[in-house]
Order: C-alpha cells, then sequence, then structure tokens
C-alpha cells in the first residue's frame, strides 16, 4: 500500500501527524489510517486533530496547532552523551526542590523542562494534563 512504502521510507524517530475533520483534501480517516500505519514497536506516532482546512492549520488554530507541536518536542527528546540523574539532582538541589519527587527518567528531560517541573512543585509543563 501507499501507507506501508511511505512508512518504510520513513525514520524511525516519533511522529507528529496533524489533521483536521475539515481538510477537504486529506480526509482524516486517511490520515488517522497513516498514522496507525506508521506506530510499530519501535516507533511512537501521535496524531493530533485540530480545527482548520487543508495545510491551514496553524493559521486557523494557532494555539492549538503550538500546543501539538510543543507536546510532541517533549517526547522526542533525546539524552545527550553525558546525560546522568547528577545533573537532576544538581538542579534540584539548586532550586530548593527538595519535596519534589524526581525520577530516573527525568535525566533525559531538556533542562528547561525539568526546571519548569521542578520550580511548579511536579507539574510536567509538556504533559497533555498541563496544557
Amino acid at each position: 500500500s501507499v501507507f506501508e512504502a511511505q512508512a518504510a521510507l520513513e525514520p524511525r524517530a516519533p511522529a507528529l501527524v496533524l489533521t483536521s475533520e475539515q481538510d477537504a483534501v486529506l480526509p482524516a480517516a486517511g490520515v488517522r489510517a497513516f498514522a496507525a500505519s506508521l506506530r510499530t514497536k519501535d516507533r511512537a506516532a501521535r496524531l493530533e486533530v485540530l480545527r482548520g482546512q487543508h495545510v491551514q492549520l496553524l493559521r486557523s488554530d494557532p494555539k492549538a496547532f503550538a500546543v501539538a507541536v510543543h507536546n510532541h518536542v517533549g517526547v522526542c527528546e533525546l539524552p545527550g552523551p553525558q546525560v546522568d540523574m547528577a545533573r537532576v539532582l544538581e538542579l534540584q538541589a539548586d532550586l530548593l526542590a527538595d519535596d519534589v519527587e524526581v525520577r530516573s527518567g527525568m535525566a533525559a528531560w531538556s533542562d528547561s523542562r525539568l526546571r519548569g517541573y521542578l520550580e511548579s512543585g511536579g507539574e510536567d509543563p509538556w504533559s497533555p494534563a498541563a496544557v
């Protein structure tokens, strides 16, 4: 199928797939099927349904578009070569956030995400619930 051929060419990085029920060129059902075809045990594909016409999603709803991209970028964070918990614990101490729970997976978070989490008292600023 066309989806399988396209998926074979795609890198294994997490994918963000955007669609709209108002898109008359690429029906949302087809885009949903494409997103599903991208999902494998080695790859995540996040589907976001926004409002707007074909290729007008950013213009139609800039806030929803920005939130979708921002949330996806948070998922795509890749650890750097020197990532370890020492950085997390150091920032926790610097911010006097000893009462905020930290977990090993946070070592892969960006400094800005980690700082936001610690400064808020434990709310992940990039979680879908925070939006």
